[in-house]
């Protein structure tokens, strides 16, 4: 009989959540995909070569497994093995593929580095061949199998049960998960973005002292702040793709004042993108690739020229990217070139306003699909639903990635299997996530209707650690998912302060409800501090909920009603008829806290809206 197959690479935390970067973030995705995709080709290669065996990821061709192909495979991989191929073997050989192809791209990243003061020992301990004292520092690759129970083609066995009984076994492995003798190095620091292994960067040189990495190396080719570690790992996820820009947090922050200004002062608009152009062209400003995000093409620069207060950061950054024969002219015109920057900019933010720092990041996976594979009764059906998937991610990258007004002019960092997470300016973030919901439920529509999309969208500060947002937007994911599916969990991240959350259901049309508020700000129809006057309304009925003060349930929610209404029109008397069905529906204190709470998601919107240049 044949052999069902099943295999399982990660951390997935080390590569996708270990990030300071826009960089580390993408980079941590895509050798995540290219790893998983090359264990699924030392899958086929043990079994002859015909991708046909591999059930998850389903490959149209052979082609879609060559590295760097647009394929992006999630970190489990299932096959169905034929007679007389040796599942630990296959199994071996995936796990070596995988790790072949993490020396490969190391190899490749420390030869692009152009630099040879890396701690060799330390290095070569955690970019070793396959072997069973270094294997898993990296890659931790697992697996399980099981005999098919007949041959599916002709009906006989039971594939559903014997899946399960699969990834019974598989979960298992994974929690026993190997604890290898780690070969690290005494006194030698921990790198910077997970602090699990030892730093391959040479010690960080006293302060006047002669720097320890070449300033053009550090801030060029390594792309390191002074003081920072990074381990192989984490010097690869930084050089991977050679001098391949990514637009930053800073850059997806302001994209819509940036459309905004486009339009609204064009002239000065002009003045601004050609000085920037001119501060790229002397290696001042980083661009953004245009071949890859052409949605940025209007403006194809670091997002930093935009905020005043990241430029003398951006300059000290950029001088130290120049040749050391080149750096001291640079120094000499780096005031002028500041000088000029700051006007231009003063110029556009005189007609067009300061630009708002913030963006979203969304974070997403399927509801109830470990259920639907479950009803699934052959490979041919679960190669179809993996197809499915596989198409799912294509029409993501093309709903986030276009231009308004059809698109979002966001960007897409990893869609893999039913996983997401994406980059988005907020002034249209959550009818993306809408979208992105409704496509994904389409998608899948014949699967059965309880399999729905929950995520979390954070709106926060260009600024903040992205590591921070990351592990705010995987929170509110989970409170999604926790809150009964079919959901999102929206979360305004301030500065200073709790941050504010809000559960809203898909099938409520979360993009409509928030429009209704937006529109109501912009139009200046409802004070913006409406929402805190609310909240405090809800802070005296959450203490009269708590004393039993009005008996019921029902009684207090009635009062709630009355009275939240009466606030509202006084507030402001010409859109009762608008508010009331949001009032109407109250059922507890809590449920009013949302309500404001949505309506300060809605005021942060509505700022970055105006800023886009949409008005009501």
């Amino acid at each position: 009989m044949n052999t069902l197959l099943a295999i399982e690479l990660g951390p997935v935390n080390a590569f996708v959540a270990a990030a300071r970067k826009t960089r580390d973030f993408w980079a941590g995705s895509w050798m995540m995909s290219e790893l998983a995709k090359a264990a699924a080709r030392g899958v086929v290669e043990a079994c002859g070569g015909g991708h046909e065996v591999l059930i998850f990821p389903a490959p149209l061709s052979s082609d879609d497994l060559k590295a760097d192909s647009d394929l992006v495979v999630a970190d489990v991989i299932l096959a169905e093995l034929p007679v007389g191929v040796s599942p630990a073997q296959a199994a071996l050989q995936a796990k070596t593929a995988a790790h072949q192809h993490w020396t490969h791209l190391a190899k490749e990243a420390k030869k692009g580095c152009k630099f040879d003061g890396f701690r060799e020992e330390v290095w070569d301990l955690q970019t070793a061949e396959l072997n069973p004292v270094t294997a898993g520092e990296v890659i931790e690759c697992y697996a399980a199998w099981v005999k098919c129970s007949g041959d599916y083609k002709k009906n006989e066995g039971t594939y559903t049960t014997d899946r399960q009984r699969l990834m019974r076994l598989l979960s298992g492995r994974t929690n026993c998960r190997n604890f290898p003798v780690l070969k690290g190095k005494a006194g030698v620091p921990k790198s910077s973005l997970d602090g699990a292994r030892e730093s391959v960067l040479p010690e960080p040189t006293e302060r006047g002292e002669e720097e320890s990495i070449p300033t053009d190396v550090r801030r060029g080719e390594l792309r390191v702040s002074a003081g920072e570690q990074l381990d192989a790992f984490g010097v690869t996820k930084r050089t991977t793709g050679g001098k391949r820009q990514y637009p930053s947090t800073s850059r997806i922050a302001a994209d819509a004042w940036l459309r905004g200004a486009k339009a609204r002062c064009p002239t000065e608009y002009t003045a601004f993108t050609e000085t920037c152009k001119l501060l790229a062209d002397k290696q001042f400003l980083t661009k953004v690739g245009e071949g890859r995000y052409p949605q940025y093409k209007s403006f194809p620069y670091e997002g930093a020229a935009v905020y005043e207060t990241r430029h003398s950061e951006l300059f000290e950054e950029a001088t130290g990217k120049l040749a050391s024969q080149k750096r001291a002219a640079g120094q000499q015109s780096r005031d002028k070139d500041l000088e000029n920057l700051k006007a231009a900019l003063a110029a556009v933010v005189k007609k067009h306003g300061e630009p708002d720092p913030h963006y979203a990041i969304f974070s997403a996976d399927g509801d109830r699909v470990g259920e639907a594979l479950g009803r699934l009764t052959s490979p041919e059906e679960h190669r179809e639903f993996s197809q499915k998937l596989a198409a799912f991610a294509g029409q993501v990258h093309e709903i986030v990635g276009k231009e308004p007004p059809d698109g979002f002019n966001g960007v897409s960092v990893y869609v893999g299997g039913d996983d997401v997470i994406v980059l988005l300016p907020v002034d249209r973030a959550v009818e993306c996530c809408e979208q992105i919901a409704a496509t994904f439920k389409k998608q899948l529509e014949n699967y059965g209707d309880s399999i729905t999309l929950s995520g979390g969208l954070v709106i926060a500060h260009h600024s903040d650690a992205l590591e921070d947002v990351l592990a705010w937007a995987e929170e509110s994911k989970n409170a999604a998912k926790d809150g009964g599916r079919n959901s999102i969990v929206v979360r305004l991240q301030p500065r200073g302060g709790a941050p504010i959350s809000v559960l809203k259901s898909w099938n409520d049309r979360v993009s409509n409800s928030l429009e209704k508020w937006v529109e109501l700000l912009a139009s200046d129809r409802l004070p913006g501090k409406v929402a805190y006057d609310l909240r405090r309304l809800a802070e005296f009925y959450l203490a009269a909920e708590k004393e039993n003060a009005f008996g019921s349930p029902e009684a207090l929610a009635e009062v709630l009603r009355v009275d939240t209404l009466r606030l509202l029109t006084r507030k402001t008397k010409d859109v009762l008829t608008i508010v009331r069905p949001f009032v109407s529906g109250l059922k507890s204190p809590q449920e009013l806290v949302d309500l404001a709470n949505w309506i300060i998601v809605a005021r942060r919107v509505e700022r970055c809206r105006a800023q886009a240049g949409v008005t009501q």
